[in-house]
């Protein structure tokens, strides 16, 4: 994850379509197993539970990018943590994925 100080300084365009991308992966995270079943076609133990966290690591991600985007400093801090803790309780195969998925 970048550093929340860097992020105040990110590139509005990039930020916004990044954004836009990261809400579409939180979305189609919340519409059942068809998603965790292509990300973890081998179905591994809590796979739907990792889907699940998958796609609210996006949306927090977004919410912090959107923060950063007005100067925000406190909301960039305050949605990096949440997105440290989701990322700690994610499985290792999760994890893996996390720079191809999200």
């Amino acid at each position: 994850m970048a550093d929340t100080d860097a992020l105040l300084g990110v590139d509005k365009i990039a930020s916004s379509l990044e954004q836009g991308a990261l809400i579409q992966f939180w979305y189609a995270s919340s519409r059942g197993w068809g998603l965790a079943r292509e990300l973890f076609p081998d179905r591994p133990m809590g796979y739907v539970n990792a889907t699940c966290d998958l796609g609210h690591y996006a949306a927090n991600r977004a919410a912090m990018l959107s923060c950063a985007s007005r100067e925000e400093d406190q909301g960039v801090r305050c949605y990096a943590l949440i997105c440290q803790m989701v990322y700690r309780r994610l499985p290792a195969y999760a994890r893996a994925l996390m720079g191809r998925v999200v």
